[in-house]
C-alpha cells in the first residue's frame, strides 16, 4: 500500500485511503482489524487522509444489524453513511486543491 501511495503522489494524484467497513458472522474469521491498522499507518506516514469507517460503524453497539444477510456487505442505509463520510473526507480535504484546477 506504501508503493501504491508513493506512486500515486509521485504522478501529482490526489489520495486518500478508506478503511474497510467490519464484518461479522462466518466472515469474521477473516479478521480485517491488521489491515484496517496498517492501512492507518501508511496514513500517518505518508501524510494522505484516510476515511474511518471501521472503527465508526463499531461504534454504533448494534452494528451487525446494518449489515447484509451475509455479514461482508453494509445495508443500502450503511452504505449511504459510508459514503457520506467518505464525500466528508474528500470535500474537507480536496476542494480547495480541486477548485484551483478547475479555475
Amino acid at each position: 500500500m506504501t508503493e501504491l501511495v508513493k506512486v500515486a503522489k509521485a504522478n501529482n494524484k490526489l489520495v486518500v485511503l478508506q478503511e474497510p467497513n467490519p464484518i461479522c458472522g462466518r466472515a469474521e474469521r477473516w479478521n480485517v482489524w491488521p489491515y484496517v491498522y496498517q492501512l492507518n499507518e501508511v496514513a500517518k506516514e505518508q501524510q494522505v487522509p484516510i476515511v474511518k469507517q471501521f472503527s465508526l460503524i463499531k461504534e454504533n453497539r448494534d452494528w451487525q444489524s446494518e449489515m447484509s444477510p451475509d455479514c461482508i456487505h453494509p445495508s443500502e442505509m450503511l452504505y449511504k453513511q459510508k459514503a457520506q463520510r467518505t464525500f466528508d473526507v474528500l470535500s474537507a480535504t480536496f476542494d480547495s486543491a480541486l477548485s484551483k484546477h478547475s479555475s
